[in-house]
């Protein structure tokens, strides 16, 4: 049989709940799956994966992502859902802003990769996109306890939709604050940041 979907995990496994995506391919290999699904680590390809979803039908992208929960939640998105397109593709409906998307890819790789396929024309008809609320992006950590005890719902979802079955998506509890009034995961996303242009920094002054 002529593969037709793939499930594409995204992802760094070094980066604690980073490697949420790539965990979820790993249990996926563990799995019965319909015939003509084709399973992936995409790793960190950026806009490597753009060849990689030329000729399927489908592609089902599962990743880490801020989408303003609490960590471990998880949210199906359809392309259209999660509006990663540019406002003037044929692949978006109305006059939507760049930056209107409900997920925040901490990576804008997985963004790009979308908006390069859609430009030369090879995007797949039909991509959904499983975005994973972290509880911690750093270096050298494992995956939190929160994510980890998602990954079997996520697994099953993933499954269903590779099966053609309707998805429910569970609903999500309201955003944490802090005290200051600001997401946990802006403060994360912020320190995460801070943390990797630091790494960065400690390997420059070594060279």
């Amino acid at each position: 049989m002529k593969a037709h979907t793939l499930i594409l995990g995204l992802g760094n496994p070094l980066m604690a709940d980073d490697g949420a995506g790539i965990r979820v391919v790993e249990l996926l290999r563990q799995q019965p799956l319909p015939g003509g699904v084709v399973v992936q680590d995409g790793g960190t390809a950026g806009v490597g994966l753009v060849p990689e979803m030329d000729g399927y039908q489908r592609v089902i992208l599962i990743d880490c992502a801020i989408i303003e929960a609490r960590p471990g939640e998880w949210r199906r998105f359809t392309l259209d859902e999660a509006k990663l397109l540019p406002a003037g593709s044929t692949r978006r409906e109305g006059p939507l802003n760049q930056d209107d998307s409900p997920l925040s890819l901490h990576r804008t790789s997985l963004r790009d990769a979308l908006r390069l396929a859609d430009a030369v024309n090879l995007l797949p008809p039909e991509i959904v996109i499983y975005g994973i609320q972290p509880a911690q992006v750093e270096w050298d950590r494992p995956m939190s306890d929160e994510v980890t005890a998602a990954l079997p719902a996520i697994v099953q979802a993933v499954i269903d939709e590779a099966s053609g079955s309707t998805v429910q998506t569970p609903a999500l509890a309201l955003p944490v604050q802090s005290k200051h009034g600001v997401s946990q995961m802006e403060e994360w996303y912020s320190s995460a940041s801070s943390s990797e242009k630091g790494r960065k920094h400690g390997k420059d002054s070594h060279h």
